[in-house]
């Protein structure tokens, strides 16, 4: 019921906005004006109060991305380590992945808080590790 309630609504307004856009006019009833102005307004409410919650959901997700750098940046020693060596220490935050934790170290980096180092495992293997810049053998040289 309340659908179609909402699709008679539509009509109405479309109605209005195709006429008005021909340059005629369409004469409505003062019921069908109040009743129209009335689902516009629950309408604008309802995008208004869909925005404020999409704009806490990202202020909460910016802080949890924040925390994260942060308890990276407190991990980086003096010994290089994998991202998967830093991703394993951080046991205390929910959701944590590889690409959240080389994201963060990729920013670190370009800030100028980490420096990131190949790191050989053997002849075939080598893995890219991450300090702090003051112990980086490429400042030391």
């Amino acid at each position: 019921m309340i659908e179609k309630f909402n699709r008679d609504r539509c009509e109405i307004l479309k109605e209005l906005v195709l006429a008005a856009s021909n340059g005629e006019l369409v004469e409505i009833s003062d019921a069908d004006t109040e009743d129209l102005l009335e689902y516009l307004d629950a309408q604008i409410y309802a995008i208004e109060k869909r925005a404020a919650r999409a704009k806490k959901r990202g202020e909460i997700k910016r802080e949890a991305g924040e925390i994260l750098t942060a308890r990276i940046k407190s991990l980086l020693t003096e010994d290089l380590q994998t991202a998967d060596d830093i991703m394993a220490q951080i046991t205390d935050l929910p959701e944590v992945t590889r690409a959240k934790v080389l994201s963060r170290l990729a920013t670190l980096e370009r800030e100028g808080f980490a420096v990131k180092e190949r790191i050989f495992l053997d002849k075939r293997r080598r893995l890219m590790g991450y300090a702090l810049p003051a112990f980086s053998k490429k400042k030391n040289k």
